[in-house]
């Protein structure tokens, strides 16, 4: 079992491919609306590794914490994540 006082270390590796994969994700968003364009096309066939990468890496992330959480402290994390990712959506939608 872990120590829950000691912070873990980061796995840079980890990190590389999940902003790799981030960046790939949004090139393939943005040229969704272009492949009629063969080179756009090409971009977007080419880069469908990165929503699997990206999965994989969040779950190996979020399995590697050990986390311990109790009712109360999921119900605040996911008040906490929704606040901020409606934030994001509307700012995206203006």
């Amino acid at each position: 079992m872990k120590d829950k006082t000691t912070p873990q270390k980061r796995i840079f590796f980890i990190d590389n491919l999940r902003g790799i994969s981030i960046i790939a994700m949004m090139i393939i968003h943005a040229t969704a609306y272009f492949l009629k364009d063969k080179t756009a096309y090409f971009i977007w066939d080419n880069l469908e590794w990165a929503v699997p990468v990206f999965v994989f890496c969040s779950f190996y992330v979020l399995f590697e914490k050990n986390l311990e959480f109790k009712r109360d402290q999921l119900i605040a994390f996911y008040k906490k994540r929704l606040k901020r990712l409606i934030l994001l959506y509307y700012l995206f939608l203006i």
